[in-house]
């Protein structure tokens, strides 16, 4: 069992120096690119593409076999790249760590974005979480005892060293993964004496970058983690690197207990990526950025923009400090909230010393008014939502609770349930195992998570019927009334 692996800033310092004393002559050489004549222009080879000189215009930034800019592409380096750059951690699918921010920026910026991250995640949380009988592709375990089931939720209760219990972890795990496609927890068995316990941490997917493969490797087999990775993720500071579950590495705890760690990595699978996942929102990542420079394009005309409601100009000869008077009386007493359409009167010895007043009676109503539906509408399609569900009314359309009722149980069924199994699936009942081979004892159980409606049918029915007068009155606290008979014939 190997220990983890830390790394001193002054370790790091030097390792920094001669990676870039080794990589200058070759970054040197880099960053000239290979050309060649073309019809019509050159065309230069570079580490990140082909790109098309033209002999009248400037470099463009396009693949020549593709029409989508590098900078809208989401690929991981390859191996040569890594190898040739001194990579040693790999960036969340760019070059550099200015795609995670960007991310982070779009889903702090975005009011569409943001209100459906958070429903995803409050869904994925459901209604809490079930016990259920164990089960295998072709056969179901015995029904948990009470005491297993109290064993299991005693477990569930403090599952972190930190003391949190499994739905504030999973609440973490959830954001993480609808966020930006992964979640990381850190894994930590603990042995004291007969004491025995798998606690188990969340770790922000801002604070973790996969180390290289080895040649001979099929999968990423550790992670470095730091607080403070610079944009350049060749030279990290302070970090400490740990293996992917399942392997285990020794560590020693702060009493100088033996402990075993590992990180377990969930992620949304996705072709070409073999270290990181991708968020299923990626494609709608412009959109979102477009809805946040809209409404920041209308907050500069408010700030900014030069839209006076009169302009006034006054004729005469004023010492500059009772100009400035003047000034500071007009704006005040003309200006700003509930001095608006006031009555100007001025009194004067002639026609001569009157001032001229231009009225400016436009209105703007905002800027991209129609491009903002669309824009809110791509999101929405980028998630898998609905535009009931992220709150965007359509003309013509009242959403009955029928309509909206449907929408969830899709939403529901298509998108939320597995995204729920692979969390489940994937860390939850996999570390209830672990758990139970460190300390012998079998819970008999595995977790699912309950998923409702919040919608009933009951609002649909009509109660005149289903229920008899008396019985409607006796709901409402009132005194049965003679029905009339009918009379048979």
């Amino acid at each position: 069992m190997k220990k983890a692996t830390h790394i001193s800033k002054n370790q790091n310092q030097d390792q920094n120096r001669r990676n870039r004393k080794g990589s200058r002559n070759h970054q040197q050489k880099r960053n000239q690119p290979n050309r060649k004549k073309s019809k019509n222009g050159i065309v230069a080879h570079t580490q990140t593409g082909e790109y098309y000189y033209n002999r009248n215009s400037r470099k463009t930034g396009t693949n020549r076999s593709s029409y989508v800019l590098n900078e809208d592409l989401f690929r991981e380096k390859s191996p040569r790249q890594l190898r040739q750059n001194g990579y040693r951690y790999v960036p969340f699918l760019s070059n550099d760590n200015n795609l995670l921010d960007d991310v982070f920026s779009v889903i702090n910026t975005s009011p569409t974005n943001a209100r459906i991250l958070t429903q995803k995640i409050k869904m994925s949380m459901g209604d809490g979480l079930t016990a259920q009988q164990k089960k295998t592709r072709f056969s179901t375990a015995e029904a948990a005892t009470q005491q297993q089931l109290q064993s299991l939720e005693s477990y569930l209760d403090d599952v972190s060293p930190d003391g949190e219990s499994i739905e504030q972890l999973m609440f973490r795990i959830f954001t993480d993964y609808w966020s930006y496609g992964n979640a990381f927890i850190e894994l930590i068995k603990t042995r004291v004496g007969s004491f025995a316990k798998l606690y188990q941490r969340h770790i922000p997917v801002s604070k973790v970058r996969f180390v290289k493969k080895e040649e001979w490797e099929q999968k990423p087999s550790k992670v470095g983690i730091s607080d403070e990775w610079i944009s350049d993720v060749r030279y990290p500071v302070d970090l400490y690197e740990l293996p992917l579950y399942p392997n285990w590495t020794l560590d020693q705890d702060e009493d100088g207990n033996s402990i075993e760690r590992s990180v377990l990595h969930i992620s949304s699978y996705s072709t070409q990526f073999e270290y990181w996942g991708t968020p299923d929102w990626m494609s709608s990542r412009i959109w979102g950025e477009l809805e946040y420079r809209i409404a920041k394009y209308n907050q500069s005309q408010f700030k900014n923009g030069f839209m006076p409601s009169g302009i006034a100009t006054f004729y005469g000869d004023i010492d500059p400090e009772k100009g400035k008077d003047f000034k500071r009386n007009f704006l005040n007493t003309f200006t700003d909230t509930g001095n608006d359409h006031k009555f100007f009167m001025s009194i004067l010895n002639s026609k001569d010393q009157a001032p001229d007043i231009v009225l400016n009676n436009a209105i703007k109503e905002g800027h991209f008014r129609d491009l903002i539906d669309i824009v809110r509408k791509e999101i929405v399609i980028g998630h898998g939502w609905s535009d009931s569900m992220a709150g965007i009314s359509t003309a013509g359309q009242l959403g009955s609770n029928q309509q909206i009722r449907d929408e969830y149980e899709i939403i529901l069924n298509e998108e939320i349930a597995p995204n729920q199994a692979v969390v489940l699936n994937e860390w939850l009942n996999p570390t209830l195992k672990i758990q139970e081979e460190l300390t012998g004892e079998e819970f008999g159980a595995m977790i699912g998570i309950k998923n409702t409606v919040p919608l009933s049918y009951v609002s649909g029915i009509k109660v005149d019927q289903v229920l008899t007068t008396n019985e409607q009155r006796e709901m409402l606290g009132f005194q049965p009334i003679d029905e009339p008979q009918n009379n048979e014939e």
